[in-house]
């Protein structure tokens, strides 16, 4: 990230601007910002402003791109609308006008004093892809420069057993990324944290007593190669994918050695089946569907065979998909929304038991739920944001695709038992 110093003058500051630094920083010596200054500005990401800036005219930010603020101490007044329509976190000082306003106006708020005085090393385990891991630790830098952070990537269950084998001596701070039900069977490895943020949330996006929080939405669908499938013959439910035409053309990830691939088949059990009989009608279903599927392991090799036209049709997660279209330019292929439902699993980020940094295993985690945080989560991989004041680019809104209501405690009491039945159907 570059950062770009200017003179003193504001028409220095405003042509300075324009080369499209995305920090700005606002030199010594500014008394005020003029009304509609940076108005609409789509370049800013980060904004400084130097002790000694006493206002910050009406509209100056409004509907810019900027997601960060570092406000001055001296600042004796602010343009109710001088942020309208931007979504911020604010570095502030307690006991100041500006972090009086930024409560006020629901800003995310982080205590600027602190960030200088957070020092040492944090170690995250992660499953999250490299892209997205280091740009969120670039931008938690900049904002805690003094925080040496270390990661450690490979899949969830190895993680988590990994940080199980670690009980009695902790080495990670935080688990990030995994969803929900792998996490719920290990919670005696993790602590509560309720972060300061969860009001932001939808509850069903969180454990009630904050084991894991949700750090995005993750909708499983159907994608489909359009150049292999004529328009008229897409599937639109899961009952579609029990027809005989799709035999080995369907393909999934190992519900056995993968995360994605156990919530696929487990959304394919409630979906054709009924938690009062224990899905009697799903193993049913699952049963008639199995010679229609292939087995892989990975999400690279899924998409692989879906765009070759090898396995016309993939079952797998939003974000995967969706960054696969744009970075490949893939407009023939297509992400179908169950119209039976489809399940929307949180990706979660969790803090170790007994960690040896707890105070910045929640710093980061606080970051990860910030708006800036999910930002970068959206605009570099894809996801879809947990927060709901943020809207996702790109997605249908939640609210137009139809969902069920995923059995977790179903899931968690029996996984062993749910993986040998389908391991029993695969070899029938």
């Amino acid at each position: 990230m570059k950062q770009t110093l200017i003179a003193i003058t504001f028409v220095a500051i405003f042509a300075a601007h324009a080369a499209m630094a995305d920090v700005l920083t606002i030199p010594a010596g500014l008394e005020r910002i003029d009304p509609r200054a940076f108005m609409n500005d789509t370049a800013l990401d980060q904004v400084v402003f130097p002790e000694g800036l006493q206002s910050i005219g009406s509209q100056s930010f409004a509907n810019s791109s900027v997601k960060t603020v570092y406000f001055a101490d001296s600042l004796i007044d602010i343009a109710e609308d001088a942020f309208e329509g931007c979504n911020l976190d604010a570095f502030v000082n307690e006991n100041t006008y500006a972090y009086e306003y930024c409560v006020r106006k629901g800003f995310g708020v982080f205590l600027k004093t602190n960030a200088q005085d957070y020092k040492g090393n944090l170690l995250i385990y992660t499953s999250l892809c490299s892209d997205l891991v280091e740009a969120e630790i670039s931008a938690f830098n900049v904002m805690y420069p003094n925080i040496e952070v270390s990661v450690y990537i490979d899949g969830t269950h190895l993680l988590l057993e990994k940080i199980a084998g670690e009980r009695a001596a902790p080495q990670a701070g935080v688990l990030w990324g995994g969803f929900a039900d792998s996490i719920d069977k290990y919670k005696d490895c993790f602590q509560p944290y309720r972060p300061s943020n969860i009001d932001s949330i939808e509850t069903e996006f969180y454990d009630p007593q904050y084991y894991w929080i949700g750090q995005s939405a993750t909708p499983l669908v159907l994608l489909m190669n359009t150049n292999f499938i004529n328009e008229e013959d897409i599937p639109a439910t899961w009952s579609d994918l029990l027809d005989s035409v799709w035999k080995e053309k369907i393909i999934i990830k190992d519900p056995s050695e993968t995360s994605a691939g156990f919530i696929s088949l487990c959304t394919l059990l409630m979906c054709f089946g009924d938690k009062n009989d224990d899905y009697e009608e799903g193993w049913k279903c699952l049963e008639q569907i199995r010679s229609n599927f292939v087995i892989c392991i990975t999400s690279s090799n899924l998409l692989q065979k879906v765009n070759s036209g090898e396995c016309p049709i993939g079952i797998i997660t939003e974000n995967d998909a969706m960054q696969f279209i744009k970075r490949y330019k893939a407009s023939y292929l297509k992400t179908i929304y169950p119209k039976e439902g489809t399940s929307v699993i949180p990706e979660c980020i969790a803090v170790v038991k007994d960690c040896p940094r707890e105070d910045l295993a929640k710093l980061f985690e606080e970051f990860i739920l910030s708006k800036e945080g999910q930002s970068i989560l959206q605009e570099n991989c894809n996801f879809r944001p947990i927060r709901k004041d943020i809207k996702p680019k790109d997605f249908l809104p939640l609210e137009s695709i139809s969902t069920i209501s995923f059995d977790y405690d179903f899931v968690v009491n029996n996984e062993t038992d749910i993986i040998e039945k389908w391991q029993d159907i695969l070899i029938e």
